[in-house]
């Protein structure tokens, strides 16, 4: 069954607001909101709150990821645990809900396949899917980590990093700068900060100097070896940024290779 969804001036809109907003509750339960209409813009009830009673992500999810995580073997990542377990206080309810509707969001449409629509195959504008995926995987790095961390809710927490994870790799495959960064917050966050450095720097080195977020890049990169105290690999790596450079760039890179020599004499 093909579905063709549609992203209209009001869906593009609202996600450019989601996108520079601060990741809260708030902005979490707005972008689901922003999702569940551009799901349902095929003609089809596909918004999470009419699934809810046909996607258990926990039976569903569980076999699938361990097949591909088996394949990736990667030791870094937690165990996806085998049992979640039952909740009761409103507050890690809340939490259990959230991942629970993160996960059906960022692994659609196999999430709608594991209820009636077994042959369910989404066109139309799925560029906009995989940009509302991944402002939902910047959510959940930033804002539902840490508040499972702070509920001490490990299984779910160890699930969604797992979800976070594969969700890179699958969306994200035709675009690699795109998956590095993605996969730097989440390093990030979880306090991996040798794989924040290494994929920050994937990140960059994939990135076209003609791309509007290059700098960007390159300033975080910089930034994290200085965090880490590592001034030799900044110094060169700013001294390389100077002499790559374009005329548009060249004032504010010259800028760094000065703060760098700065800091290292402070």
């Amino acid at each position: 069954m093909n579905i063709k969804l549609t992203a209209d001036k009001r869906h593009k809109r609202q996600y450019k607001k989601l996108l520079s907003s601060e990741w809260s509750l708030k902005t979490l339960k707005d972008s689901f909101l922003l999702i569940d209409d551009f799901l349902n813009s095929g003609g089809l009830s596909l918004r999470y709150s009419d699934r809810t009673d046909k996607f258990d992500w926990k039976v569903s999810m569980v076999p699938y990821m361990n097949l591909l995580l088996l394949q990736i073997n990667d030791s870094n990542l937690p165990i996806i645990p085998s049992k979640i377990p039952q909740r009761k206080s409103k507050s890690k309810l809340n939490q259990y809900n959230l991942v629970a509707e993160t996960v059906y969001d960022l692994v659609f449409p196999l999430s709608a396949k594991f209820g009636e629509f077994e042959n369910l195959k989404p066109e139309g504008d799925l560029d906009f899917l995989k940009d509302l995926k991944s402002l939902i995987f910047l959510l959940a790095s930033n804002y539902i980590i840490p508040e499972l961390t702070k509920e001490n809710m490990k299984e779910e927490r160890d699930f969604i990093i797992c979800v976070l994870f594969l969700n890179t790799l699958i969306t994200w495959h035709d675009n690699p700068a795109h998956q590095n960064y993605l996969l730097s917050v989440l390093s990030d966050k979880l306090g991996w900060s040798d794989l924040y450095r290494f994929y920050l720097y994937n990140a960059f080195k994939l990135t076209s100097p003609d791309e509007h977020d290059y700098l960007t890049k390159a300033q975080a990169y910089w930034a994290a070896l200085i965090d880490e105290g590592m001034f030799d690999d900044a110094e060169e790596f700013a001294l390389r940024l100077l002499k790559n450079s374009g005329e548009k760039d060249f004032q504010e890179i010259k800028e760094i290779v000065s703060l760098t020599f700065h800091l290292r004499k402070a």
